[in-house]
């Protein structure tokens, strides 16, 4: 006999909106690793750069060259700047959606642990409710028997 919990409808909602929200971290961890991934390489670009411009400057570079690399290095530089701050925004929205996240985790865990222990309430009941019938039952069977 399944006993019916008088929350369900709201933990089904609650439920849903947690698989929302889950959906939702999801979502902003993948475009938090995609940004980071892109600051990565934008990083390990200008370090080869910098490698690459050093070995030119030993081996001798003509000032226009110097010039061109130099405004290279600076438009790297921004890109890096921008990708920086872009990092930044997504890591933000990724620690709001976990948040988000977390309170659903307890908001279903409060309707779940409402519903156990009224499971377990019922359950007493019933047993309580049995051990009450056993008892009349042995009553009734003892004055048959006696009588």
């Amino acid at each position: 006999m399944a006993i019916p919990f008088r929350f369900e409808k709201i933990l089904t909602i609650k439920q849903k909106e947690k698989e929302h929200v889950q959906m939702s971290y999801e979502v902003a961890v993948k475009s938090f690793e995609k940004e980071a991934t892109k600051l990565y390489e934008l990083l390990r670009k200008k370090e080869m750069f910098d490698e690459h411009t050093e070995q030119e400057l030993n081996s001798g570079l003509s000032i226009i060259g110097i010039k061109q690399q130099q405004l290279f290095r600076n438009a790297l530089e921004r890109d890096i700047s921008k990708a920086q701050i872009d990092v930044m925004q997504t890591r933000n929205i990724m620690l709001t959606k976990q948040e988000e996240l977390l309170d659903q985790n307890v908001e279903v865990k409060k309707f779940e642990k409402m519903k156990e222990k009224a499971f377990k309430l019922q359950y007493a009941n019933l047993l309580n409710l049995e051990s009450k019938l056993m008892d009349d039952l042995s009553l009734q069977q003892f004055v048959n028997r006696n009588l």
